[in-house]
Parts: structure tokens; C-alpha cells; sequence
């Protein structure tokens, strides 16, 4: 008798209760072992985003350095802002972290190499989201996804002579980025 003709033979002695767990349980297994991996593709693809954007960062800073552009502050101010956004978007962020965030970015970007610096100082960052546990994020995705809270009446912010309310938090730090000639 040969292998497969035993093993149908045990597969048909098995009532049909044992048939259909072990199809469920064969099924789910599969679907488990599938989702994992497309997890890990999806994690991985987002990492190779992250650091092809930090390494654009960089090499548009060696850029405007090499045509005489000079940072607006010391290199440690941008190190010191990079943690901060760390810290105040690891975990479930508030209105107000967000805006401090906001203020952090403008506080040390007064042209285009002060961004690109701090964005390449930033570089690729693992920050814990509120439920769905960890994402590695560049500065640009990060603040792209994170600052998406509406400012409310009670936190009226006026930035270069503008007043913002019911916008996203993002939306003050695009318009003074667009002023120096940054998209993001």
C-alpha cells in the first residue's frame, strides 16, 4: 500500500467532527502563517521608505551646505528637537503635545538646511502608536501621521501673524515650511 493510499485511508477513518477541526485548525494556521508575513513585508517596506527619506534629507543637506548654507543654530539644538518629537509622539499623543511639536519644528527651522538637517538628524525612529504597538518612522512620515488633530477653539495658535483653528495641528508647520520653499 502506498504512503498516500494509508493516509487517505486514516483521513477517511477519522469521524467528521476530527475531519472539520483539523480543516479549521489547518485553515487558520495558514491564515496566520499568511498575515504574519505580509506584516513583516509591510514593516519592512515602510523601513526601506523611512531610510531612503533620511538619505534624501542628507544628501539635499550636503547640498546646501557645499553651496555655503550654514545652519540657523548649533547641531546639538537639532539633536535636542529630534528627541523631543520623539518624546512627545511615542505613544497616545495629545492636542497639546502635538502643537508643542509644531513649535519645536518652527523654533529651529528658519530656511531649508535647518530642515534637512534636522530631518537627517531624525533619521529613522521607532515610536510606539497609541494601540497598534510599533512603526519605525522618518520625521516627514512621522509628522505627516501624527499631527492630525483639529486645533480647537480653546487652543486658538497664532503663528507668523496667522491664526489657526479647526485645521490639523500639521497645517501651521506646512504653511511656515512652504514660506522657506519646503513641501511636505
Amino acid at each position: 500500500m502506498a504512503t498516500s493510499d494509508k493516509a487517505l485511508t486514516v483521513w477517511q477513518s477519522l469521524p467528521v467532527w476530527a475531519r472539520g477541526t483539523i480543516a479549521i485548525v489547518g485553515t487558520a494556521g495558514a491564515l496566520f502563517i499568511a498575515y504574519k508575513g505580509y506584516r513583516a513585508y509591510e514593516k519592512w517596506q515602510l523601513d526601506k521608505d523611512a531610510k531612503a527619506v533620511t538619505n534624501d534629507a542628507k544628501k539635499t543637506y550636503k547640498d546646501l551646505l557645499s553651496k555655503g548654507k550654514k545652519l540657523s543654530f548649533p547641531e546639538s539644538n537639532y539633536s535636542s528637537t529630534a528627541n523631543t518629537i520623539t518624546t512627545l509622539l511615542n505613544g497616545c499623543e495629545s492636542i497639546l503635545s502635538e502643537l508643542q511639536v509644531v513649535e519645536a519644528v518652527m523654533r529651529v527651522t528658519k530656511n531649508p538646511v535647518d530642515w534637512f538637517y534636522l530631518v537627517s538628524e531624525f533619521g529613522t525612529r521607532e515610536i510606539e502608536d497609541c494601540v497598534y504597538g510599533k512603526t519605525n518612522y522618518d520625521l516627514i512620515t512621522l509628522l505627516s501621521d501624527q499631527l492630525d488633530t483639529s486645533i480647537p477653539v480653546i487652543n486658538v495658535r497664532v503663528y507668523n501673524g496667522r491664526m489657526y483653528v479647526g485645521v490639523d495641528t500639521i497645517v501651521p508647520l506646512r504653511d511656515h515650511l512652504k514660506k522657506m520653499g519646503v513641501t511636505i
